[in-house]
């Protein structure tokens, strides 16, 4: 599953190849943290392990990139197998749903580690050529105004694609290779600047 994920290389190019340190891919679900209300932490972080539960997911493959200077693109990958196409779509259906119902909702992430918590609000959600995603805005009093995260999530074939981008100008979607298809059957996930 990790030959599923976008290099380093292909994160760091649609950021004006910007580079990127890649953590090692890891197998399972991130820890440390709570979202507040939970009932909407699957459109604030991807791979909870709260929002799989009971999924019937069969794997999962995820990884954290970041540029190296302070404060800059952060990326979290992931890609999540199910059992059948159909369990995945399922999957996916349900998660949209979940983050429409979050539109316009501030939330709050908590760290374990004593990192000081953070503050969003889920703004517009869209569904688009069956790619789910949705911009956070920092709502935090001493959050930085130029720095939003967008999720994004989508399904092909068996594969749940997961990810989260944050930085400045940021914005995530899925991008469909021919080739990568053709050879994984799933797009790999990749990151552009926001226009305009």
């Amino acid at each position: 599953m990790p030959t599923l994920l976008a290099s380093a290389d292909q994160v760091g190019k649609v950021f004006n190849n910007a580079p990127m340190d890649a953590r090692a891919v890891q197998t399972a679900f991130a820890s440390g943290v709570s979202i507040n209300p939970a009932t909407c932490a699957s459109a604030v972080a991807p791979v909870l392990e709260g929002t799989y539960a009971g999924s019937g997911y069969t794997g999962l493959a995820t990884q954290g990139l970041q540029e190296p200077k302070p404060g800059r693109h952060r990326v979290i990958q992931a890609v999540v197998a199910f059992p059948d196409a159909a369990a995945a779509q399922r999957f996916y259906a349900q998660q949209l749903s979940v983050w429409q119902g979050c539109k316009l909702t501030d939330v709050t992430v908590s760290y374990t580690n004593g990192q000081p918590d953070d503050h969003a609000k889920i703004t517009v959600v869209t569904d688009s050529e069956g790619i789910a995603t949705t911009v956070l805005l920092p709502a935090g009093p001493n959050d930085p105004k130029d720095s939003a995260c967008e999720r994004a999530m989508s399904a092909r074939r068996n594969i749940v694609v997961d990810v989260r981008a944050c930085g400045p100008n940021t914005m995530t979607a899925l991008h469909a290779d021919p080739q990568h298809r053709r050879q994984h059957h799933q797009p790999p996930i990749t990151t552009r600047p926001r226009r305009g």
